[in-house]
């Protein structure tokens, strides 16, 4: 669902882990005072009272995150963590292919709307990134240092993080995903699967397809066909 107050959705939402996982977009980043990275417990009986109600400390700060006793017990539950890299361009939202579906001349369209929201997410697919991206290859690190985290959605980390591979934090932690490959050779960029021409079953244009799950493994496949040679 879209939000068109975005001011007014973040602040309401300002608990929310995936609120403060943008600041930037939510508009937090305007004081120029450095953000206070608080990373202790503010109250001493934090680990025998959660104890008490469960074996599982960080399963159950996860789920009474938003309760007061809770966000007073911040070492203990382990949400402590360092604020993520200035540098992350890329697109917010699994439906910026769109854009290329409608409209040839991506750049033009998305100058012309640069201050719609929708456009706000789609910073790869409009070519805003001017910052290199990463390359997956022999140098593949994760862009942030809190992607252990995602071990607390799912014991199949490399299972998770395929299914949402489009979300940003996912697009962030190639190496914790599995998502880091040898780099390919320089000469003889071929194809290493043959239903490279049916790998996009959505009738989302190739060109966007293939940059947008660039980091998919059966995209990866398909160099020749996906124009990366």
């Amino acid at each position: 669902r879209n939000h068109y107050d975005v001011a007014k959705y973040c602040n309401a939402h300002r608990g929310d882990d995936f609120i403060k996982d943008c600041p930037r977009f939510c508009g937090f980043c305007n004081s120029r005072q450095p953000v206070q990275v608080v990373c202790h417990d503010t109250r001493n009986d934090c680990s025998r009272v959660i104890a008490r109600y469960s074996h599982d400390v960080r399963d159950y700060c996860h789920r009474h995150r938003n309760e007061p006793f809770i966000q007073q017990c911040q070492g203990t539950c382990g949400f402590c963590r360092a604020p993520a890299p200035a540098w992350h361009c890329v697109d917010v939202r699994h439906d910026c292919w769109w854009i290329g579906k409608h409209h040839s001349d991506v750049a033009a369209y998305c100058d012309k709307h640069k201050d719609n929201n929708f456009i706000k997410q789609c910073q790869r697919t409009c070519g805003y990134c001017k910052a290199t991206a990463p390359h997956w290859g022999a140098g593949c690190v994760d862009l942030r240092n809190d992607c252990s985290r995602i071990a607390q959605y799912s014991h199949d980390v490399e299972g998770y993080c395929h299914t949402h591979r489009s979300i940003a934090l996912i697009q962030q932690c190639p190496r914790t995903c599995g998502f880091c490959k040898a780099p390919a050779p320089a000469l003889g960029c071929e194809d290493t699967r043959s239903d490279c021409d049916t790998i996009n079953h959505i009738g989302e244009p190739k060109a966007s397809y293939c940059a947008r799950l660039r980091m998919d493994p059966a995209v990866s496949q398909c160099p020749k066909t996906c124009g990366f040679c």
